[in-house]
């Protein structure tokens, strides 16, 4: 804005102009900063951005609870980004607001975005070496079958049971049904082990479920 001056007395006679004035930019009522947040995954993304009144401002950020101050200047404005890993299913929030040096407040802007669920725990099992395996003592002498296990998406360092059991044979030389049994889980959720289940007979369904962490599933096995 410029600014030109002229006197004028009580007849209605005025001098010329005087000026310009050196040019000043007004400054506006001040803008809401625009944020966003977005999930891939167990990472969340955060975007913000504010423009000026025309006055020097600052933008407080907040992320997942920790807050940071950027300066604003009274000309064009600000922009940033950062992104963070979460845990499964965590819904963390950005809020962003301004003030200037007029004691302007913005209103606050604010996302929010959920990382991935976590996937189901999952057990597999199948024929250790893809055959049956004589173990002389282990099953008094009968022929058993031996499996390998594999467990995923367990909660991480964390120690497994397991039961199994299959639909009629016996182990032992009694008429239990169960074998019972535990390993760990590894820093990846997952773990494996093999062990031998029961006297099953041919054509029998072979049933290992694994329990840790409060999770447990279950994996089957015809033989």
């Amino acid at each position: 804005m410029t600014v030109y001056v002229a006197e004028c007395n009580d007849a209605g006679l005025c001098s010329s102009w005087a000026g310009p004035s050196g040019q000043v930019v007004p400054y506006q009522p001040i803008a809401t900063p625009v944020v966003n947040a977005t999930a891939s995954g167990t990472t969340i993304a955060y975007t913000w951005s504010a423009q000026s009144d025309g006055l020097t401002e600052t933008l407080n950020v907040c992320i997942a609870g920790s807050c940071t101050n950027y300066p604003v200047p009274a000309t064009g404005g600000y922009s940033g980004s950062f992104s963070a890993t979460y845990g499964n299913s965590q819904t963390e929030t950005i809020t962003a607001h301004l003030t200037d040096t007029a004691g302007q407040s913005s209103g606050t802007a604010s996302k929010s975005a959920t990382t991935a669920a976590a996937a189901n725990p999952a057990v597999s099992v199948t024929g250790e070496n893809g055959s049956t395996t004589t173990a002389s003592g282990t099953c008094s002498g009968k022929t058993c079958y031996f499996f390998a296990v594999s467990a995923s998406n367990f909660p991480a360092n964390t120690g497994l049971s397991y039961t199994c059991s299959d639909s009629g044979g016996v182990y032992w030389g009694s008429t239990s049904q169960v074998k019972s049994g535990s390993a760990t889980i590894n820093g990846s959720g997952s773990g494996s082990f093999t062990t031998w289940c029961v006297h099953a007979n041919d054509g029998e369904t072979v049933t290992v479920t694994v329990t840790a962490g409060g999770k447990s599933a279950s994996g089957t096995y015809k033989t």
